[in-house]
């Protein structure tokens, strides 16, 4: 769910239900991408096979374009994405 976006910036509150990216999915954003995991558990996936564990509190910044999927969750994980424009308005 979308909590506010403007022309820089999207904030979103996303409850996952256990339910992991789908199979072969990539998330290949052209904006940087701030995560945190509210609630519960989750394992990220990235390009390369990194895999980065997260627990409640837990924090990530994504870069842009830096592949990644969310591999798993507990069904009660519950996050908060910032998506942002890394330069400077012009």
């Amino acid at each position: 769910m979308t909590l506010l976006e403007t022309p820089y910036l999207k904030l979103e509150h996303i409850l996952s239900h256990g339910e992991p990216t789908a199979v072969n999915y990539w998330y290949d954003q052209q904006q940087p991408e701030w995560v945190v995991l509210l609630r519960g558990k989750a394992k990220l996936k990235f390009e390369g096979d990194e895999m980065l564990e997260l627990t409640a509190g837990d924090f990530i910044l994504i870069p842009a374009r830096s592949k990644h999927r969310v591999e798993s969750c507990s069904y009660d994980a519950l996050w908060m994405a910032l998506h942002f424009h890394a330069g400077v308005p012009q």
